[in-house]
């Protein structure tokens, strides 16, 4: 597993980590094979260690992994990845840490944010997601704080949805920022036009990726000073 797993460490750190967990394609969105590294290098330059996950890779080179859902599958390698860095010396057992996860990689914030004694475990103590996807429509349970960015023209995980999981969690802890007119993929600077894509081979429903630079800064200023306030 450990080959999947990335560890890009802060210059200068704060004593903090960050695990980021990729979309449906992995490291590589269309053309793209870098967005969740530059996502790692901002996250350094403000001091955080980060730690890129490739679970989908990580999941099918493990021995004996649990066969269980999506979201647990992806829940379980996040835990691998913070428990090899642990192991490895790369971040030690009593630094605090969050997790930022895009789409379908927000499928393993489910069952993390809902289990007290994982997140515990991990020492984690906030949480973010870009356009999350629950295609089971868990429940969302947290007492970690979490961050949601998504965006209202948003067709592959739409906003509707995300609303009402946020408004049936009636939390405290939830944030959600919907950006008016931007899609999936809002903050990935590679989509520099609009991509309208099939989700299905042949036949199913199309789905618009773009970026969306004013919408992009805004989410990253979010997640800056939400990171700021439960990490630093």
């Amino acid at each position: 597993m450990e080959p999947h797993f990335h560890f890009r460490p802060a210059a200068s750190s704060s004593g903090a980590w960050v695990v980021l967990l990729p979309g449906a394609s992995g490291l590589t969105i269309f053309e793209d094979k870098n967005h969740y590294f530059r996502a790692a290098a901002e996250l350094n330059a403000e001091g955080y260690d980060a730690l890129v996950v490739d679970y989908k890779a990580a999941y099918k080179s493990a021995l004996n992994p649990p066969r269980i859902s999506t979201g647990g599958k992806i829940a379980w390698v996040a835990e691998q990845a913070v428990a090899w860095a642990r192991t490895s010396g790369r971040i030690k057992p009593d630094q605090p840490g969050a997790v930022v996860a895009w789409s379908l990689g927000a499928e393993g914030l489910w069952p993390l944010l809902a289990d007290e004694a994982r997140a515990s475990a991990l020492n984690l103590k906030a949480a973010a997601a870009y356009y999350p996807s629950n295609e089971d429509d868990v429940p969302l349970k947290t007492t970690t704080p979490l961050l949601i960015l998504t965006g209202e023209a948003d067709d592959v995980t739409e906003a509707e949805g995300i609303r009402s999981m946020v408004s049936r969690a009636a939390s405290p802890n939830v944030m959600l920022h919907v950006y008016p007119n931007a899609n999936h993929g809002f903050d990935i600077a590679s989509i520099t036009r609009p991509r309208t894509v099939r989700l299905f081979p042949v036949f199913g429903p199309t789905a618009t990726f773009g970026f969306d630079a004013e919408a992009s800064r805004n989410a990253a200023r979010q997640l800056e000073a939400f990171l700021g306030l439960h990490l630093k």
